[in-house]
């Protein structure tokens, strides 16, 4: 008798505590796609931050290169005219440290 009582009471427990255990995890579930969401959104915006600087580096690049590429000096083709336009070009702007003079041979 004693044994088919304490069932009883596990299993009116266990019916009282069900609607609050499936409440918890269907708000943690929530909770969880929010914060996927979150950072998500974080990401993307991170991303078009990123892809913006780097369109405006290769721009910047570009258009130094374009510069270069059709300053008088290179367009005669004289080496050591190329050297000190690039050379002027660095002293000017540092960041494109990575520009050099190179023959065709």
């Amino acid at each position: 008798m004693l044994r088919n009582l304490r069932n009883r009471l596990l299993l009116l427990i266990a019916g009282a505590l069900a609607p609050s255990l499936l409440f918890q995890v269907y708000s943690e579930r929530a909770d969880r796609d929010v914060r996927r969401r979150i950072i998500e959104d974080e990401a993307l915006r991170i991303v078009g931050h990123v892809d913006t600087q780097l369109m405006r580096i290769v721009d910047g690049a570009d258009e130094v290169l374009d510069v270069i590429a059709n300053a008088p000096d290179v367009q005669d083709g004289v080496p050591g005219q190329c050297v000190r336009l690039v050379s002027k070009v660095l002293a000017q702007s540092p960041r494109h440290a990575g520009l050099a003079v190179l023959g065709l041979d």
